[in-house]
């Protein structure tokens, strides 16, 4: 004879089972769907620095915290950073577009990781709103430059850089 007594399901266990499952389904819902808290979406986009002296261009680095620089607010991380000689754009002798390299500039890109809200006209951070073709003054702990923001994109991608030339 077994001192086993049969254990029986009683409608706490039930509730409490319930309250779990609905608990790991909002996490699993909220980490797939790339909305983290209070709404906010991961997002990258890429600035463009014109014809930036071509030494201020080490300046930039991956990790670097980014900030506006009229509000002083964080507005994402450094994720990648490329450079491209910066061109003129002129006119040669039979009418036709000619591009001259010029010496000692280059064309910075600085991709950036961040937190936002989606916005009416782009995305919102930390009361900044980004969008593609908006300008923004930005300062890393090296380099303060005016930039031009070229491309966002919703997650965090890797060749953003590369689609933004």
């Amino acid at each position: 004879m077994s001192n086993l007594k049969k254990r029986r399901i009683n409608p706490v266990d039930i509730v409490m089972l319930a309250v779990l499952l609905l608990a790991l389904c909002a996490f699993v819902f909220s980490f797939f769907s790339g909305v983290g808290e209070g709404g906010k979406k991961k997002i990258t986009y890429v600035l463009e620095v014109s014809r930036i002296q071509s030494d201020f261009c080490q300046k930039a680095n991956v990790g670097d915290s980014v900030y506006d620089y009229d509000s002083s607010k964080l507005i994402g991380q450094v994720s990648a950073v490329s450079q491209t000689p910066a061109v003129h754009v002129g006119v040669g002798d039979n009418g036709e577009a000619v591009n001259t390299e010029i010496e000692g500039y280059s064309t910075l890109y600085i991709t950036v990781t961040a937190d936002a809200l989606s916005a009416p006209d782009g995305y919102s951070i930390n009361g900044l709103t980004v969008n593609a073709g908006r300008s923004v003054s930005v300062r890393l702990p090296g380099l303060y430059c005016d930039a031009v923001c070229v491309s966002t994109s919703q997650g965090s991608s890797q060749d953003t850089v590369q689609n933004a030339k």
